[in-house]
């Protein structure tokens, strides 16, 4: 199942606080791999490509995070049952809105 959610709206001094949070957490967990974040408007009609345009953002480990598919060592947050493991997540941002894209195990 996928998720997007969407605020409406943010004050733009609450957006950039929390792109300088995120930000300063993933590059500090990740130093090896930073890279700048990406901020983009998506369009909600079902079609996720918004997420995929270049410079994707499901391919920017400071913005996007998967959980492995093996034991449950790897899996950050595994819940012992079935449709709310979180599989997939990403952020992302505009003007006015915070998204987020979510996919959850079956």
């Amino acid at each position: 199942m996928i998720r997007m959610s969407f605020t409406k709206p943010i004050r733009r001094s609450t957006l950039a606080l929390f792109a300088i949070l995120a930000g300063a957490v993933l590059l500090a967990s990740e130093p090896s791999h930073a890279q700048s974040l990406i901020s983009r408007t998506i369009t909600i009609d079902g079609d996720m490509s918004d997420w995929r345009a270049a410079p994707s953002i499901l391919d920017n480990p400071a913005q996007y995070s998967k959980d492995c598919r093996g034991t449950e060592a790897c899996d950050l947050n595994n819940p012992q049952s079935t449709g709310r493991d979180l599989r997939t997540f990403a952020f992302t941002w505009d003007d006015q809105y915070l998204g987020d894209y979510c996919l959850s195990a079956p």
